[in-house]
């Protein structure tokens, strides 16, 4: 029954309760996303599942762009509270939300050490500290500190607003309006985004001085004589003890005027509150004689229970039988005690360090356990009998909560109309918390978002990564899957860097699991997961510029592959004998000026164009250009700097040799005053090796995006020169290379492929070949080689799988899930494996399911290339995106390996063959008749086999009677 529930959605409300489902009679307005204002974008719905055939990396965009969800719940239902903490604390543990009471928070902050405190939680503790009353704004900007916690960022939370005093209204609605604007922000400055709020506090009074002994009592001095120097030395010490502290404290770095410089700008860093807006304020509403007539009921079920102990204790205690006297079973009094308990806080500063690093940083998560607070579990005892004179129906405590309504009411009009919040009015007369918890499930249309744990880093893997997927799984789960990150680290790649991750720092997370490259990744990672998986993994994703070589002898399909790579990816192309041939035509850099106008005060003519100036256009030098015409070859510097102009990275080579020239300068004047027997200037700066440090005069540019250098570098000089002179990275080297045992010598198979017409195939094939593979050599390179003699889409294959690591291929079986056989399970072995130590089994084992990929037990080439339903074998199966795919033969099963992306569908599942039938008898057996039943069925033409072979005779015979006749008649 819900016609106590009243919903009101206000002006954005509709948005809200389309996005959760709710009935259509409930929604009075059409929704119209474009007129709503950005401060009720937080009603929008949430993303919808994608269904498909391969969801891994659509499951995990959609879970990572659906924001927190928030629910405020507000309402005076009861004299203590209680009720309406149940309610938010059982509305959490339903939904997976984490559960902010303001006054719980203030004594987490409390708990927590003060090297681990904010500004703010210092200020609030040091108002607990002197006794004073923390006002609500600030305790309510404490849970809103709070909301940066892993699970409220991750899911969401519940906030528990405190019982509201006729000023509180005002402070709830500057708390709502401050969330308002968080919510909408990219980046904030964290660090000092409550410094604006933080109370003013008077100067803790002087400590009393400690007591004297007897005889050490000094008489006073005389009026106009000097106390003692001991005495006055004393008093600026006291003075400096009672100095101000928190925001009165003195500065100490103040200046002369005595002005207090501002404190540092924090940096700008991504908003962890966003999205922090409630999707609903709930308001519990129940009638203050209600709240009575409970009161009064609950208080004579007390009274007649304490009085029925009593004759039972009496008539025990009549018959002798005084151990029997208490009437709640021991075993129940010692369960209801351990749930009570609550472990102590350590106070060793390294057994802190410690707890707050197994809790990632979590300040609420790690701090949170160590508060206590009534377990949601009925406690068995007999609740004491109330003090009469401490009934809260006396006219004084009436007013109080009449007060406490009316100004609750107040603030949720305030959040509904002003700040245009969706309520959800509910009356609780009668009602359990778990029934107003089914309430607002019903209401919000069940919260249908995904719901996963928190991020949870798995520890003990062993030599082989497919360990963590087994790592600590509970009955029911079979196994984790892989991430679409494979073994990358997401964090690393959100930061623009493809990094390996280490199995030493997996995480699970929705059931992957992901492989951070460190431990401060792991922590970044579990603390905030959905920020890294807003985008799929991508080696051309913007901001990354990852620097590709293709080498290849003679120039033999280099650039043909680059233009592959940058149809693929969008890379951009570097040929450096293009660009020395379009530089020739250009004018060049320090061409003379043919404008009177353009002439310098002595007469002489100046350069048109600077030499560091990022246009985009590489251009070479007059002398440069006189070199290539007598037929000399280009220095690596000038080679280099075109290609960091075709990169629009030019301006790197001027800052760059601007730091070298001041490193060289530093050196000498350290030098100079060696040899004076001086110290070295004060104004430099010396690494842990003893060199000058010196920073660069302006920031290093980096290119748009990732870019293939075709012709150049093709040596170790060239490359060092690209990192030294650029600050250039190259993250690996394809060379192509003739591969195999029986392979041509090089210069055939390039003469074959017709190069030899075009350019001597002798001395610049043999040192171009030297040069790769003295590149094959060089450590800390990654070099890889691409069969040259394979086709282009082979080539192109082999180039996908080296540089990108994202790309659809075969899992390793080192990492692969483990295929379970069915055939080799027994029902007495697996009941044996799951009884415990009375020989009970509390579920009954099932059959392992092989995990089959969208084909099936069929073979997918066989089905891809001849178009036929071939059965695969259990000794040919392959692991691909944790699925298993089984192959017919031991050509598939290459096929597949080399290529899995050309016979796995994306978007549908694949055809499949139609019907092929053979029906045979004797005559009249009814043959033709079956083929006629099937072909109704099956809709398939039926091919009579007797006709159409008489048909195709005749057809033949003829044929060769006509062509007989037609040769007599030319013989004739």
């Amino acid at each position: 029954n819900t016609d106590d529930v009243k919903v009101d959605l206000g002006d954005g409300g509709s948005s809200f309760g389309a996005a959760f489902g709710t009935s259509s009679n409930t929604i009075q307005k059409p929704v119209v996303y474009e007129t709503l204002p950005d401060s009720q974008l937080w009603t929008t719905g949430f993303p919808v599942l994608q269904e498909g055939l391969r969801n891994d990396e659509t499951d995990l965009n959609c879970l990572a762009n659906t924001s927190p969800v928030a629910l405020w719940v507000m309402g005076q239902s009861d004299a203590d509270e209680e009720y309406k903490t149940e309610v938010c604390r059982s509305l959490a543990e339903r939904f997976g939300l984490e559960w902010l009471q303001p006054l719980r928070l203030v004594s987490v902050a409390v708990k927590t050490p003060e090297r681990h405190r904010t500004k703010l939680m210092n200020n609030v503790v040091e108002q607990v500290l002197r006794g004073m009353e923390v006002p609500i704004q600030q305790t309510l900007l404490l849970a809103l500190e709070f909301m940066n916690s892993a699970k409220c960022r991750t899911n969401g939370y519940i906030l528990d607003f405190p019982p509201l005093s006729p000023g509180d209204v005002e402070a709830v609605s500057n708390f709502a309006q401050r969330v308002t604007e968080l919510s909408g922000a990219g980046e904030v400055r964290l660090e000092n985004l409550f410094d604006q709020d933080l109370r003013k506090l008077p100067p803790r009074p002087p400590p009393p001085p400690p007591p004297k002994e007897e005889g050490e009592e000094g008489e006073a001095p005389a009026e106009g004589e000097a106390a003692p120097e001991g005495e006055a030395e004393a008093a600026p010490a006291a003075e400096e003890e009672a100095a101000p502290s928190l925001d009165t404290e003195v500065a100490e770095d103040e200046d002369e005027a005595g002005e207090k410089p501002p404190p540092p700008e924090a940096p700008l860093v991504p908003n962890p509150l966003a999205c922090m807006m409630p999707r609903r304020l709930i308001f519990l509403s129940l009638d203050l004689e209600y709240q009575d007539e409970v009161k009064a009921q609950e208080l004579a079920r007390i009274k007649e229970k304490h009085a029925a102990k009593e004759r039972r204790t009496k008539e025990l205690e009549a018959a002798g039988d005084e151990a029997a006297a208490e009437e709640v079973p021991e075993e129940e009094q010692e369960e209801v005690a351990e749930a009570e308990e609550v472990p102590e806080f350590p106070e060793d500063e390294a057994e802190q360090d410690d707890l707050f690093e197994k809790g990632l940083g979590d300040l609420l998560k790690t701090v949170a356990p160590f508060c206590p607070q009534k377990p949601l579990k009925k406690s068995t005892k007999l609740p004491p009998l109330p003090v009469e004179s401490q009934d809260d129906t006396q006219p004084s405590a009436v007013e109080q909560r009449t007060a406490f309504k009316e100004c609750d009411d107040a603030a949720v009009k305030v959040l509904s109309e002003k700040h245009h919040i969706p309520l959800l009015r509910l009356h609780a007369h009668g009602r359990s918390a778990d029934t107003i918890v089914d309430l607002v499930v019903q209401a919000t249309g069940g919260l249908s978002w995904m719901k996963v744990p928190l991020p949870k880093p798995l520890e003990g893997a062993g030599d082989e990564p497919k360990e963590c997927l087994k790592l600590d799984l509970n009955e029911k789960q079979a196994s984790r899957r892989w991430s679409p990150w494979q073994m990358h680290c997401p964090v690393s790649l959100f930061d623009k860097r493809l990094v390996a991750g280490d199995k030493e720092f997996a995480v699970e997370y929705a059931g992957r699991v992901f492989l951070c490259g460190d431990v401060k990744k792991q922590r970044r990672f579990c603390t905030w997961p959905k920020r890294f998986l807003l985008q799929g993994p991508s080696i051309n994703a913007p901001g990354m510029h990852l620097g590709y070589i293709i080498a290849s002898p003679c120039g033999y399909r280099s650039l043909e592959l680059a233009n592959k790579m940058h149809d693929l990816y969008g890379f951009d192309i570097i040929d450096i004998a293009a660009i020395v041939a379009k530089a020739m035509e250009l004018e060049a850099i320090d061409a003379p000026a043919e404008d009177p106008d353009e002439m310098n005060y002595d007469g002489e003519a100046q350069p048109r164009m600077s030499l560091d100036e990022d246009d985009g256009v590489p251009r070479l030098m007059m002398d440069e250009k006189g070199a290539l015409l007598e037929g000399k070859a280009l220095e690596t510097a000038t080679l280099v700097r075109l290609v960091a102009a075709a990169l629009n990275v030019k301006s790197n080579v001027a800052l760059i040799a601007q730091q070298k020239e001041a490193i060289e300068a530093a050196k000498k004047a350290i030098q100079d005053a060696e040899a004076a027997f001086e110290e070295k200037p004060a104004d430099i700066a010396l690494n842990e090796d003893g060199e000058p440090i010196v920073e660069l005069t302006g920031p290093l540019k980096v290119p748009e995006r990732g870019f293939v250098l075709v012709g150049f570098p093709e040596t170790d000089a060239h490359i060092q020169a690209l990192k030294e002179l650029v600050r250039l990275g190259i993250e690996r080297v394809l060379i192509l290379k003739l591969l195999g045992e029986e392979v041509p010598e090089p210069a055939d198979f390039l003469a074959k492929a017709g190069l030899g017409e075009e350019m001597p195939l002798g001395s610049t094939l043999e040192s171009q070949l030297a040069n790769f593979e003295a590149l094959l050599g060089i450590e800390g390179l990654r070099c890889e080689e691409v069969p040259m003699q394979a086709s282009v889409h082979d080539q192109v294959v082999h180039i996908r799988k080296l540089i990108d690591p994202f790309y659809s291929v075969v899992t390793d079986p080192s990492a692969a899930i483990e295929v379970p056989d069915p055939d080799e399970w027994n029902l007495e072995e697996a009941m044996t494996a799951a009884a415990d130590e009375d020989g009970k089994v509390a579920e009954v084992p099932v059959r392992p399911v092989i995990p089959w990929g969208t084909c099936g037990v069929y073979c997918p080439v066989t089905l891809k290339d001849d178009f036929w339903l071939s059965r695969g074998q259990k000794e040919l199966q392959h692991v691909f995106e944790n699925r298993v795919y089984a192959m017919a033969s031991e050509k598939a099963f290459a096929d597949f390996l080399a290529e899995p992306e050309r016979y796995v569908p994306h978007g549908r599942e694949p055809p499949i063959p139609p019907p092929r039938i053979v029906v045979t008898g004797p005559t009249g057996s009814s043959v033709t008749k079956q083929c006629e039943l099937l072909s109704e069925v099956y809709h398939i033409p039926v091919l009579k086999l007797e006709e159409a072979w008489k048909t195709e005779v005749e057809r033949r015979l003829n044929e060769a009677k006509a062509a007989k006749k037609a040769k007599d008649k030319e013989q004739v």
